[in-house]
């Protein structure tokens, strides 16, 4: 038997395998639409995948939503270590920035509000603290308070018996009553305007400190901040991560996703996944034929 002849059967059973074996291949994609005839829909179309397209993205969607990210996996990657670090260290820096520059107490707030907004509020806080302050003193009776003060002092200023005798407790009383009632009828009528005018002078001189100079010790103040904002991340994580989760809806997002690809992106997608396993099952069937082809030469 001619060498031809010997190897023309493991040759032909090998380009039988490969040329079969990449039909099947193409058959899972091609075609991506259905073909019909009249109301007759041929066989085998559209291709597997585009014809399972919405049974494969559920599929997708659920294994990656409840297996691959589920809520323990998002809790894992959101709560990491890493995740913390890089977190504070966004925050500390932000925070460093502001208040190692000369930003003052001002120029911070005014990187949140306009300048409206901010003065409107400034106002308020004046005119809240003021009155508060106001009527505290007037709650606490300040004119007896005073006047009691004034009374316990005087007396044990006088020393002298025959002053003693001439300026008594009584004598002290008399006269300090109506000047507790003035100080009460002032704080009444001025208290306010003078603790506003103070208040607002106070917070005047604070906003133009800069942060800096309120701070005191930057670095143990600065370690502080920083294990707070941790202990916070990690709270935040623990207590809305279910919440996040359920909300959030990965499988949903993942079914939607893949859904509304085209048949062609939903090739392309698989084939950078598969392309070197597909080609493998081409390179296969080439290889079992050339085998068959070799056993029937001794059959």
């Amino acid at each position: 038997m001619q060498l031809i002849e010997i190897l023309s059967g493991p040759i032909i059973g090998a380009v039988i395998g490969c040329f079969t074996n990449y039909i099947a291949v193409k058959m899972l994609f091609r075609p991506r639409n259905a073909i019909k005839l009249g109301k007759f829909t041929m066989p085998f179309t559209p291709g597997v995948i585009p014809k399972r397209k919405a049974a494969l993205a559920k599929a997708v969607g659920k294994t990656v939503g409840n297996t691959l990210f589920g809520e323990n996996e998002i809790k894992a990657s959101i709560g990491s270590e890493e995740m913390k670090n890089t977190f504070v260290k966004g925050i500390m820096q932000l925070i460093g920035e502001k208040f190692t520059g000369d930003m003052t107490t001002k120029s911070l707030f005014l990187e949140f509000l306009s300048e409206e907004t901010y003065l409107q509020k400034r106002n308020d806080l004046t005119d809240k603290l003021s009155d508060r302050i106001a009527q505290e003193l007037l709650n606490m009776d300040i004119g007896k308070i005073l006047t009691d003060k004034g009374t316990e002092a005087i007396k044990q200023k006088i020393s002298n018996p025959m002053l003693s005798f001439l300026i008594n407790e009584k004598t002290i009383k008399s006269f300090a009553a109506p000047i507790g009632e003035r100080i009460n009828e002032y704080v009444r009528s001025e208290g306010k305007s003078k603790i506003e005018s103070f208040i607002a002078a106070e917070i005047a001189a604070l906003e133009d400190k800069q942060l800096n100079s309120l701070m005191g010790n930057q670095e143990d103040l600065m370690l502080k901040i920083q294990n707070k904002l941790g202990e916070l991340y990690i709270k935040f994580v623990n207590d809305n991560i279910e919440d996040f989760v359920k909300n959030f809806k990965i499988s949903e997002i993942v079914e939607e996703k893949i859904s509304n690809m085209s048949n062609e992106s939903l090739e392309e997608l698989t084939l950078s996944v598969m392309q070197n396993e597909l080609n493998t099952i081409v390179y296969l069937g080439a290889v079992i034929g050339f085998i068959i082809g070799i056993l029937n030469i001794f059959m």
